[in-house]
């Protein structure tokens, strides 16, 4: 999650739209070569703007909330949302994370072959009090 500093394409720029520079080019290679992709997202397309009025208006998508299939795998509803700048130019991003409920008390987990282990022992018996 971050300010990039570069569109991913030139359809994340308002009015006219920029040619593919190299730097997009680039950045694009990047993140497949990360094997990450963009979370979804709620809220204001266009992440950061010039606050200047008129035609002389712009604004990118430049900030991003990007992950690997792991995190998509685990977290596979969660949504970047990106609220009106208010005074700044960049709009901020937030992950509205949901804290987990586990019914009940979690159980206790022993696996077996953690007793095959050489330090087992000494460890157990320096935890008892």
């Amino acid at each position: 999650m971050g300010d990039f500093n570069v569109s991913r394409y030139p359809s994340e720029h308002s009015g006219e739209r920029p040619l593919l520079s190299s730097h997009m080019i680039e950045f694009e290679r990047c993140i497949r070569k990360c094997e990450i992709e963009d979370l979804r997202q709620t809220g204001h397309f266009f992440s950061w703007s010039n606050k200047r009025p008129g035609g002389e208006a712009v604004a990118k998508k430049i900030d991003r909330a990007m992950a690997n299939w792991c995190w998509f795998k685990e977290f596979s509803n969660l949504q970047a949302h990106f609220p009106p700048h208010g005074i700044s130019d960049h709009s901020p991003c937030i992950l509205p994370f949901q804290r987990s409920i586990f019914p009940g008390v979690r159980p206790f987990k022993y696996l077996n072959a953690w007793a095959s282990h050489p330090s087992f022992l000494g460890l157990v018996k320096g935890g008892m009090v």
